[in-house]
């Protein structure tokens, strides 16, 4: 039986082994496609007794998917929880992977999960027969249990590989993009651009060849590989994004000439068969001799324009990390970057951006203010300017966000809280103001 339950104030006795929200409420209304949903209440999802962590959305109509890690005595395994009602209320989460423990996310490289009516797939790094994968596992009844996994590529593949993103096209086709290091040279390997006097050995020998791949999972389970980009900064997530005409958008951090880790981009008009040479999203010139750890989020409009966030240096004179901001309609040539975080922060990190089907966005990132890490976003009105920043993430720490357009309105959701006490919150973001107006 699917259990629907809302978060209260009050305390709720939940099932031994997991948790799915805090309940009492009377049962929410399903929301209507045709009219903005009613405001409500955040909703907690966690395993009970596990570090909750790394949360990724996912939706078609008001069907919503979340997938998170949760961690147990060094097992790492994912959840999914599922709602009909735009995130109002979610299901009692299940296990996606099959072989317990066969997780091996992190910040920069959680699950990802993908939504095209019933069927829903989630993708995951996993390093538990020893070599590095990405694994693979559907759904055909929305979320409600997954098949067996899958390895999306050659099971034989020496090097790393991790930092995926996901979509899912008009046929049903899922897209996943990651890091490989397939091509990597044990010994004498070269970065292309990199300004090797200025890398030492160690971080020579940390940054063995990276390199951009796609892989097209069609309904059926048929895999077909492409190759994006070579010599890339080895460990910032990727991101795919795919507009109404089927072009494919593919995002990562890369190496430019002096070591610079500035965001790039390349699109495919064939399915994701071929992809173009890379474009350079903004002439940010971060001179790195390493990795920074944060990749770019992407959001792909009704009119295949395309939205970017990253996090980089403001100038190599300034070293406050800030939250900027770019778009394209051609994947070639991209808006003078727009500064989010405010100009008092120094550390702003790890952001997400949404549009919804009237060109109206919002963007997300987790910041530190005072004692504890917080979540911003960022909101703007199609054909606007940016709202101010409002921190949403209450009085605890909250970080690593994510965001969806969903029925009319924007979810966010993130990790609160540390060990067993650690939880998923997910919270709709109406109200905020969009604009420039506060």
């Amino acid at each position: 039986m699917r259990i629907l339950m809302r978060l209260t104030a009050s305390i709720c006795i939940a099932p031994a082994m997991v948790v799915a929200t805090a309940c009492g409420r009377e049962p929410a209304q399903p929301a209507l496609e045709e009219r903005r949903p009613a405001p409500i209440e955040p909703v907690r999802l966690a395993v009970a007794g596990a570090k909750n962590g790394m949360v990724s959305l996912a939706a078609s109509g008001t069907h919503v998917v979340a997938v998170w890690t949760a961690t147990r005595d060094d097992a790492m395994n994912i959840h999914a929880a599922t709602s009909e009602d735009g995130g109002a209320t979610f299901s009692t989460p299940v296990r996606v992977n099959d072989r317990d423990g066969d997780v091996s996310a992190n910040a920069e490289q959680p699950p990802r999960v993908a939504v095209a009516g019933s069927d829903v797939s989630v993708i995951w790094p996993s390093r538990k027969s020893g070599t590095s994968a990405i694994r693979l596992s559907r759904s055909r009844d929305g979320g409600r249990s997954f098949g067996p996994a899958v390895t999306i590529h050659n099971e034989s593949l020496p090097g790393a590989r991790g930092w995926a993103g996901l979509a899912v096209d008009g046929e049903g086709t899922a897209h996943a993009v990651w890091l490989d290091g397939r091509d990597a040279v044990t010994t004498g390997h070269t970065h292309a651009g990199t300004n090797h006097a200025a890398m030492n050995h160690a971080a020579m020998k940390a940054a063995p060849r990276q390199d951009v791949y796609q892989a097209l999972i069609a309904p059926d389970g048929r895999v077909t590989e492409a190759h994006v980009a070579r010599d890339v900064c080895f460990c910032c997530k990727t991101a795919v994004g795919i507009g109404p005409s089927g072009r494919v958008n593919v995002a990562w951090r890369h190496i430019f000439p002096g070591s610079m880790r500035d965001i790039a981009m390349a699109t495919s008009i064939d399915g994701g068969r071929h992809f173009s040479e890379l474009a350079r999203v903004s002439q940010d010139k971060w001179e790195l001799s390493g990795c920074p750890d944060d990749g770019p989020g992407m959001a792909v409009g009704s009119h295949d324009d395309v939205h970017l966030v990253w996090p980089t240096l403001v100038n190599q004179a300034e070293p406050q990390k800030a939250i900027f901001y770019s778009t394209t309609t051609d994947g070639k040539t991209f808006s003078p970057r727009i500064r989010l975080s405010a100009e008092s922060q120094s550390d702003a990190a790890h952001p997400q951006i949404a549009v919804d089907g009237a060109g109206n966005l919002a963007a997300v990132w987790d910041e530190q203010q005072g004692d504890t890490r917080q979540v911003i976003v960022r909101r703007m009105d199609a054909g606007a300017t940016f709202g101010v920043p409002v921190a949403i993430g209450g009085p605890t720490s909250a970080f690593y966000p994510f965001v969806l357009s969903v029925n009319g309105s924007f979810l966010a959701a993130w990790t609160t809280g540390s060990g067993d006490a650690s939880a998923i919150v997910v919270r709709r973001l109406d109200g905020i103001a969009a604009s420039g107006s506060p």
